[in-house]
């Protein structure tokens, strides 16, 4: 019979969650909830509070107000090795002269876990990370895909409820850091408790998580799934953080129920889709994405009933593999860029040519002025 480990799923409840360092203010007031089960990404910029953040609920550092329950329990005062809470740090902290066996069950020994029982757990979390073959090897000779299953497998021996994880990618190459995003999600599901990670790498939080926490200054500015945050951005910020996007500055000429006319100067005219949101009059940012925009000759006929039209010059083209960079600048001077595949049979466009660039306009996105707090 195959040996295995069982894990409780617990929620992740964040209520006015605030620390204070050195009379600075890391994290600002915190609400956040998370399912039992649930692996939520923490994004952001250096320095907005999301290592904090996760330091805080493991209990490495301590609150100056608020609240933390997992599956719950209050945790706030509780002391970080009573919490069940497992940690992946962002170098994994491997001890290089103890073989993968001997890592994976150091917490089991700490805890004074008897012999017999840290021989039947740690036979079950290599199994459970395909990590088997490798039970004598020494950390050194592992790749860096191998040590974080190890690390991993080290945090899931005991059990914990809650699994935390701190740039687990970070010291990975971008090929190995783009082959990991998929196997750490599927090793998160395979394990089923929750996880929080922290990351500022959007591609990776997208990947992995089932939502994402955009945070910034210590504050949650919006949390949802990666489709909801890519297509639904509550601010400029997010709208910048998760993505590319063009913007042009602007105002409401006239509208509908559906539709509303944005002027953006040199005598131009773009349409929006209308929202209970969008106000009836005023200054608004319009916002598209850089692969929404198809770059077109000038002499190509485009149905100006769906599709806004902006004419530009290309300044750069940047073919990195995969996708293709094309930036070009308007009539005044506005900067616009243009992603297509690296596979687009489309036709090659010239540097210093002159085309139009249509889009939906049912993809023409008006953004709030302000962020809001999730």
């Amino acid at each position: 019979m195959t040996p295995s480990l069982s894990f409780k799923k617990r929620g992740i409840t964040l209520s006015g969650l605030s620390v204070e360092l050195q009379g600075k203010r890391i994290l600002d007031d915190v609400d956040l909830e998370i399912f039992p089960g649930e692996i939520i990404a923490l994004l952001g910029p250096s320095g907005c509070g999301k290592t904090t953040m996760l330091r805080a609920i493991a209990g490495l550092q301590r609150p100056s107000a608020g609240e933390i329950v997992v599956g719950g329990q209050a945790m706030t005062d509780v002391a970080p090795y009573r919490r069940n809470v497992g940690m992946v740090f962002q170098s994994y902290a491997l001890f290089p002269h103890m073989t993968v066996a001997e890592n994976i069950v150091f917490g089991l020994k700490m805890h004074g876990v008897a012999p017999a029982e840290r021989a039947v757990v740690l036979d079950a979390a290599l199994t459970m990370l395909e990590l088997s073959a490798l039970r004598d090897a020494y950390p050194a000779r592992l790749s860096g895909g191998q040590q974080q299953r190890v690390a991993i497998a080290r945090s899931i021996a005991t059990q914990p409820s809650v699994l935390l994880l701190d740039e687990p990618l970070s010291a990975l190459d971008k090929k190995l850091k783009d082959d990991m995003r998929s196997e750490l999600r599927t090793l998160l599901k395979k394990v089923g408790m929750t996880a929080i990670i922290v990351t500022h790498d959007q591609e990776e939080a997208l990947a992995i998580a089932d939502r994402v926490a955009v945070m910034n200054e210590g504050r949650i500015v919006q949390i949802g799934t990666g489709g909801d945050l890519y297509h639904n951005p509550n601010c400029r910020f997010v709208a910048d953080f998760v993505g590319y996007m063009n913007y042009f500055e602007g105002s409401i000429r006239s509208g509908s129920d559906q539709r509303l006319e944005l002027d953006i100067g040199d005598a131009r005219l773009l349409k929006a889709r209308s929202s209970a949101e969008t106000p009836a009059t005023g200054h608004v940012t319009v916002a598209i994405r850089p692969e929404a925009i198809t770059p077109m000759p000038k002499s190509a006929p485009v149905d100006q009933d769906e599709f806004n039209i902006v004419p530009a010059c290309l300044i750069s083209e940047e073919f990195l593999g995969i996708v293709t960079y094309l930036r070009f600048q308007d009539g005044k001077g506005r900067d616009l860029l243009v992603i297509r595949s690296g596979q687009s049979r489309a036709s090659p466009l010239r540097v210093g040519e002159h085309y139009d660039l249509a889009w939906p306009i049912d993809v023409t996105t008006l953004m709030p002025a302000e962020p809001q707090a999730a």
